[in-house]
């Protein structure tokens, strides 16, 4: 799943938040769990992702964490993103920070 760079992140920004506040009134009107909400509500930020990355049917809370300025650099050894600007190896090859394995 893409990452989204900071004009894109702008977009969606406020369709996340208000996509937390619509499923806690779902649930309220539907008297459901929060399993049963997040199913059923189409929040708009998920759409909007769509639009943007043409990724379908995203989760609200898996586009929180694709956001490109909260991670950190590619390792040498296998190109996949850090998973912070602080971290200080791959957490999928083990490599460290400007060093090949």
């Amino acid at each position: 799943m893409p990452f989204l760079e900071e004009h894109e992140w702008k977009i969606i920004s406020p369709l996340l938040k208000d996509s937390i506040l619509k499923i806690k009134e779902y649930r309220a009107e539907h008297q459901c769990d929060l399993a049963t909400a997040q199913l059923n509500y189409n929040a708009e930020a998920s759409i909007e992702f769509e639009k943007i990355t043409g990724y379908k049917d995203v989760h609200v809370g898996s586009i929180f964490h694709h956001r490109l300025k909260d991670m950190g650099p590619e390792c040498v050894a296998c190109g996949h993103l850090f998973r912070t600007n602080k971290a200080s190896y791959c957490a999928n090859c083990g490599g460290k920070v400007g060093k090949e394995t």
